[in-house]
């Protein structure tokens, strides 16, 4: 991006080398020269503000002294002034300075054409263990489609595969992320035709879709609902097939039932509490703040527990007058075995599909669920082969897509709580973990 106000950007190919790792939340330090503050110096910073706050950039150069990150062993040489006041990027020459992802939106990131960037940990542990690596780009198969990713949604399966307590299935991408939205970028070969270069699209995705390209069944992609943006529709697959399923084909959800669903504010809770009001079913949800079962109010729940706060089986039984709720959408698992046990309708369905709470049993659980009469189900949506998936996926497209462009009070709505670029993958990962979100946080990639 160098020469006079009104001239054309210094095109890409003149740009040098830059590492192909770009690691998230290094410390940056100056280097030791005595030209460190004298005109020509550039300062890579993060751009201030409220982080996640749906900023475009991650980056932003400022002339002010060169800086170095510290895990680099490049020599210290400072990143150029600003060529114009006008121009605010400049190109980095420098290759101790790794490619400033979305820094500047006239700035190409020089990404090789057969790789991309892709979110990666070298050894299971926390959020510091996070970056963004150039890895090689797939191709796709036989009926697969490749998909230019533009957006994809954080999930709690995330958290754990970073921790090494989930590996990815089979044959299955290891790189995280289990829903994107994008556009089509090639088709593999055997493709039905359903689809077209260029058309948008979301996915359900076994992994691999925190990164710029991912290849998909094209059984597993579905349209955008118009209306919707593509960080919108980042937000849907995994969350509301999710829901979708352990409402309808493993809780077997009836019109009238009571359904008690914990985590009522996570991506998959905000999704359960409208498709249980579209299923003429009554929603109760557990969440952890007022602020959180304000929102699920809103969202359509008949009442809401805090769980911090009170005992959520006495609640719900008071609620009922008694007779308990019919289904359990669960996530938490071994911390909360009696209290759903408690609240369980005769009948009842208690679904688990997850361990938040730990997956360790002490006490009577299998005499106070016979006694209930209680169906205890567990599912999983990752694991299941793509003929599963692909009827899912069908039968969610012809009976739920249609309501997320219906105006009305059958209207469907992703919640999103926060956006940001990839290149925090870190700061999101530390937010979910800290179950501050209401609703789905999803990562933008750079285009």
């Amino acid at each position: 991006m160098g020469g006079e106000p009104g001239q054309d950007p210094v095109p890409p190919s003149h740009f040098p080398p830059f590492p192909s790792v770009f690691r998230v939340g290094s410390v940056w330090r100056r280097p030791r020269t005595s030209q460190a503050g004298a005109p020509g110096g550039g300062r890579v910073r993060g751009r201030p503000g409220q982080r996640g706050a749906g900023r475009q950039g991650a980056l932003r150069c400022q002339p002010e002294a060169g800086l170095l990150r510290e895990d680099t062993a490049a020599p210290a040489l400072p990143c150029p002034a600003l060529p114009s006041p006008a121009l605010p990027c400049p190109p980095l020459p420098c290759p101790a300075l790794p490619c400033p992802v979305l820094s500047c939106p006239a700035l190409p990131c020089p990404v090789s054409s057969d790789n991309m960037l892709a979110v990666h940990f070298d050894k299971p542990g926390g959020p510091e263990n996070l970056y963004v690596k150039e890895v090689a780009k797939p191709s796709p198969g036989e009926g697969e489609v490749l998909l230019k990713v533009a957006a994809s949604a954080l999930n709690r399966a995330d958290l754990m595969q970073r921790q090494g307590q989930y590996d990815p299935p089979p044959g299955a991408s290891n790189i995280l992320g289990l829903e994107a939205s994008g556009h089509v970028a090639e088709l593999g070969p055997g493709c039905q035709g359903h689809w077209k270069i260029g058309d948008t699209a979301m996915a359900l995705l076994p992994g691999g879709g925190q990164a710029q390209y991912v290849t998909v069944p094209e059984g597993l992609l579905m349209p955008i609902p118009e209306g919707l943006t593509l960080t919108q529709a980042a937000a849907i697959p995994e969350a509301w097939l999710t829901a979708f399923q352990l409402l309808h084909l493993v809780g077997n959800v009836q019109a009238g039932d009571y359904v008690l669903i914990h985590a009522g504010l996570s991506g998959v809770g905000t999704a359960a509490i409208q498709l249980t009001r579209m299923a003429g079913a009554i929603p109760l949800v557990t969440a952890g703040s007022q602020k959180k079962l304000q929102m699920a109010e809103k969202l359509g729940a008949a009442a809401g527990f805090n769980y911090k706060e009170e005992d959520f089986s006495e609640a719900t039984l008071k609620f009922t007058k008694g007779a308990g709720v019919n289904l359990i959408l669960d996530c938490i698992g071994g911390s909360y075995w009696e209290k759903n046990v408690n609240c369980l309708a005769l009948d009842g369905r208690w679904v688990l599909y997850g361990l938040m709470g730990g997956g360790d049993i002490n006490g009577p659980l299998f005499s106070k669920l016979l006694f209930k009469r209680g169906s205890l189900i567990t599912s999983l949506l990752r694991s299941r082969d793509n003929k599963y998936k692909q009827m899912l996926v069908n039968a969610f497209t012809e009976q739920i897509l249609p309501h997320f462009s219906t105006e009305g009070p059958q209207r469907l709505l992703p919640v999103l709580d926060r956006i940001y670029p990839v290149t925090e993958i870190q700061e999101a990962h530390k937010y979910m973990e800290a179950n501050k979100n209401i609703g789905k946080i999803v990562l933008e990639l750079p285009q």
